[in-house]
């Protein structure tokens, strides 16, 4: 009984590569990327860090990205740089993250505003984004 298990696990070795698919690593861009153009296929990540001061009520947001071409899957997230808790008013960035969902081309534009403001956004970044 030994040999038959050990010929069995032997024989599903091959099939291990196809059982361990790998996620791709997302595509990280910053505000350094501002105004470039970006290749993604359909199911591939784009995350974008923005510098930012949540502290003084300024944030980003989505203006403008076509949902069908490029999902934003959650809603932006903050991370408070490290030294954050030691200094009072510290930044930090705003992570979106994007998940390809079908082929074709648009523009992703975002924007560092107060959101109650009726004002045009402090900073602007975009990006142009071709799905295939």
């Amino acid at each position: 009984m030994p040999k038959l298990a050990s010929l069995l696990l032997l024989s599903m070795l091959p099939l291990l590569p196809l059982s361990c698919a790998t996620i791709p690593e997302p595509v990280k861009l910053t505000e350094a990327d501002e105004g470039k153009s970006v290749e993604l296929k359909v199911g591939g990540a784009l995350d974008i860090s923005l510098a930012g001061n949540i502290t003084t009520g300024y944030s980003w947001s989505a203006m403008a990205v076509d949902a069908k071409i490029l999902a934003l899957t959650a809603e932006p997230e903050y991370l408070p740089d490290h030294d954050a808790l030691r200094r009072s008013g510290a930044g930090g960035a705003f992570v979106f993250h994007f998940k390809a969902a079908a082929p074709g081309k648009t523009t992703v534009k975002l924007g560092y505003r107060r959101p109650w403001e009726q004002t045009p956004p402090a900073k602007t970044f975009t990006l142009e984004v071709e799905v295939k």
